[in-house]
């Protein structure tokens, strides 16, 4: 691709960006896309406070401050951070007592990348106080550079509540002792609530719902405090989930969509990934529209609103259960996020692409607004120049272009294109752009004509037709000539990376800029389908300002990975989600992936417990994708041999050892062999393995232990038989008798995933019915004293 103007630049970094060319803009009757404030530098988030400004964040660090319709040239503040991908300045929270406290919250992720910081700061007018950080909160290391999260709010209930991706490690979104995959919800302080749904130590006790990809955003109904989640799927779906009661556990990895597992909860409405009306890539934006006043006609008020970041285009579903859905505007500015609900009562989103905050005004009879604006550029003598503008309001649209005040009588399009330009086409052009109620006219855009020929940039490596894997260190070099300059200095280069993945793109590994020649480290952890590649550019520039620019794409290597089970048709897991085997994966080479199968499953009449992997690994596992074919198979056995391990607890501080005897062979699920197996924790901790046994005969059985350190003074106690269990195998129903005190119920699988937790009041019978398969019933009240530890098998 070569680049000759600064407008055909404009146009290669729009590109860069995924950009679409501009198509018509629908809205409702009386309403239009009205443009707030341009200037904005790559925007991720905004807030407002009660006094009406908005506090607009840069990915790159800033706060700015939109006061009065104006966009102050002074940042609230700029934080140093690192701008890796998806990493930046990503989340900000005003408090509901702003008018005393003057406290505002950021998230950001801290220079070195290694994690994102919650932490408070205190305003004094349009500025913060100089060393007023106080850090509340930080999250799990990061791996990759997206995924991230960091989107805060406040809720109703007076507790900031904080988005965390899963970053790449999907597996993570399940476990209680990450936050990755999650919603924390953490007092104004950092401080833990007392009420929040997982209480005890470690990460869990900030964590308000578990299950998530990447939750890019959220939102509270402020009459009702109900709580909607935004989650950016993989492949197929995208969600909104209803998160109002804590502890929810949205399916990731192990569901995307509606899911007919029961430990999950489906989302409240989804769609699909796509071209067609009501289908996108990515859900970047939702809030409830119930503002105190506004002048939208009634039958859009009392709606859920969200907007597509590859769709471009903003729906909005009913609040009652199922949702309804209707489109309400298509072709608004492109790449947009965090969508909101505005103090005056009009809905307010950021555009990446425009880099600029706009609304959703209503008038009955609107106007034609002009929304993207023409832009200067610098063209050869003799290469053509274009100027094109957008418009809002009720169609249909008359333009008519200007050049200074002298009307073009021929030029009434949108575009205006100038096709070989002289010397005397140099001026500032502007356009009036009118419907049946009014008119706008556009910004002069300066064209200046020059003599001077654009640079010719060339990559010189890679090679057109490279490929790429998983880990591989990308060497780039280029050469960058100029007519009138010569050979372009370093300081002329910069290199670009843009990651596509299916129908949109992802900011790619830094490369760099004042360099004519690098490397880059392609990731070995992250998005894991085979549709994707990397596009470098080149962009160089000389000394008068004319652009040229070059790019490659690097095309990943691709093998496939087959995994199965002996007997065939069994439930097998690939990056946690679940598969009949046998079941063939394509992949990027290097990439890491894991698969795993359950520890037990039924099939027809009978139950299989796992005996061993062909390669002898553990029951889940962690490898990369590999540069040949490949296949794994998971052999389970029907439990004809009787053997049983059973049930403990262990005083801390001390060794359990198991040492099974009076057969052939020992596996246990961790991919440990022998009889002999070692528990020792020194702070209450519960550890489950299975082991599968065989004798001389070849028949097999199999069985799990569940071993739970706790401590062993008065207080810690366990209360023995204070409560019991009544299973009914045949019937898959469980009954739980009454207990004097509540108590947290966690029940889960063999593979360690929790299908049921819920918080049972005192003096309650639980009864509960669980589908087949082998089950750890694990009951602690609030001072994690535990009432009961048990498996449980159901048969049916």
């Amino acid at each position: 691709m070569r680049i000759s103007t600064i407008a055909t630049f404009v146009a290669a970094l729009l590109l860069l960006s995924g950009y679409k060319p501009l198509s018509a803009q629908t809205l409702p009757p009386g309403f239009s896309q009205v443009l707030v404030a341009p200037g904005i530098t790559q925007p991720t988030t905004m807030a407002y406070t009660p006094d009406g400004r908005f506090f607009i964040c840069e990915q790159t660090g800033a706060v700015k401050v939109l006061k009065n319709d104006t966009l102050l040239s002074r940042p609230f503040i700029t934080l140093t951070t690192n701008l890796n991908g998806e990493r930046g300045l990503v989340g900000i929270a005003i408090d509901p007592d702003f008018t005393n406290n003057q406290y505002v919250y950021l998230c950001y992720t801290i220079p070195t990348g290694e994690f994102n910081r919650v932490s408070r700061f205190t305003a004094s007018g349009d500025t913060v106080v100089p060393g007023s950080e106080v850090v509340l909160l930080e999250t799990d290391t990061m791996i990759a550079n997206y995924h991230g999260g960091g989107h805060l709010q406040i809720g109703p209930d007076g507790k900031l509540y904080v988005a965390v991706g899963e970053n790449g490690r999907s597996a993570l979104s399940q476990d209680l002792n990450s936050y990755l995959g999650k919603i924390l919800r953490i007092n104004l302080d950092g401080s833990t609530p007392s009420d929040n749904p997982f209480p005890g130590p470690g990460k869990q006790r900030n964590i308000w719902a578990y299950g998530l990809r990447n939750p890019f955003t959220f939102s509270f109904q402020p009459s009702t405090g109900r709580f909607f989640i935004n989650d950016v799927g993989e492949i197929t779906w995208e969600e909104i989930n209803d998160a109002t009661a804590g502890g929810g556990n949205y399916g990731w990895p192990l569901a995307e969509g509606v899911s007919s597992d029961t430990a999950f909860d489906n989302p409240f409405y989804s769609y699909l990934h796509g071209l067609s009306t009501g289908q996108g890539c990515a859900i970047t934006g939702g809030d409830f529209f119930d503002p105190d006043t506004t002048n939208y006609p009634t039958a859009y008020q009392d709606k859920y609103y969200f907007i597509d970041y590859c769709g471009n285009w903003i729906d909005y579903i009913t609040l009652s259960y199922p949702p309804v859905w209707s489109h309400f505007a298509s072709n608004v500015a492109n790449y947009s996020v965090g969508l909101m609900t505005g103090p005056d009562g009009n809905l307010y989103f950021l555009s990446r692409n425009n880099e600029a905050l706009y609304k959703i005004a209503y008038s009955p009879n609107p106007a034609a607004v002009v929304v993207n604006e023409p832009l200067d550029q610098l063209v050869s003598l003799g290469y053509p120049a274009n100027f094109s503008v957008s418009a809002s309001g009720t169609p249909p649209f008359q333009s008519q272009w200007y050049k200074g005040t002298t009307l073009l009588l021929n030029d009434t399009n949108a575009t205006l294109n100038i096709p070989n330009c002289a010397f005397a086409d140099s001026g500032d052009y502007r356009v009036v752009v009118s419907n049946a109620f009014g008119s706008d006219t556009s910004r002069y855009a300066h064209l200046s004509v020059t003599a001077n020929q654009p640079p010719v940039a060339v990559i010189n490596t890679p090679l057109p037709g490279a490929h790429y894997s998983g880990g591989d260190l990308i060497s780039f070099s280029g050469d960058a000539n100029d007519p009138e300059d010569g050979v372009l200095p370093d300081s002329a280069f910069q290199w670009v990376v843009i990651f596509h993945h299916d129908t949109h793109v992802h900011p790619g590994p830094n490369a760099g800029s004042g360099i004519r020649s690098g490397a880059f480290l392609v990731p070995t952890t992250g998005e894991v389908s085979p549709n994707v590649f990397f596009r470098l550019y080149l962009i160089v520039r000389d000394a008068e300002g004319l652009v040229d620019s070059a790019f490659v794409d690097l095309q990943p290597n691709l093998s496939d990975f087959t995994i199965n089970t002996q007997p065939q048709g069994l439930t097998i897991y690939v990056d946690g989600q679940p598969h009949i085997a046998p079941h063939t994966v394509t992949g990027v080479e290097g990439m890491y992936r894991n698969f795993g199968a359950p520890w037990s499953q039924a099939s027809g009449p009978s139950t299989y417990f796992f005996t061993r992997w062909n390669n002898g690994g553990a029951l889940t596992q962690t490898f990369r994708t590999p540069l040949n074919d490949t296949a794994w198979t998971a052999f389970y056995g029907e439990d004809v041999l009787p053997f049983t391990l059973n049930d403990t607890v262990v005083c801390i501080n001390s060794t359990l050892q198991l040492s099974p005897a009076g057969y052939n062979s020992y596996a246990w699920s961790d991919g440990t062999t022998g009889n002999n197996y070692t528990f020792n924790s020194s702070v209450p901790d519960t550890f489950s393995i299975g082991l599968t046994v065989t004798d001389g005969t070849g028949q097999a059985g199999s069985d799990s232990i569940t071993v739970i350190f706790d401590v062993c003074d008065q207080v810690g106690t366990p209360l023995g038989d204070r409560i019991a269990l009544y299973p009914v195998p045949s019937t898959g129903r469980i009954n739980i008798s009454e207990s004097p005190v509540p108590y947290r119920l966690v029940i889960t699988d063999l593979t360690g995933r929790a299908v049921w937790v819920e918080s049972v009041p005192a003096g309650n019978v639980k009864q509960l019915k669980l589908p087949s398969g082998v089950f750890h019933f694990l009951l602690q009240t609030e001072q994690q004293e535990i009432l009961l530890s048990r498996k449980v098998v159901v048969l049916e």
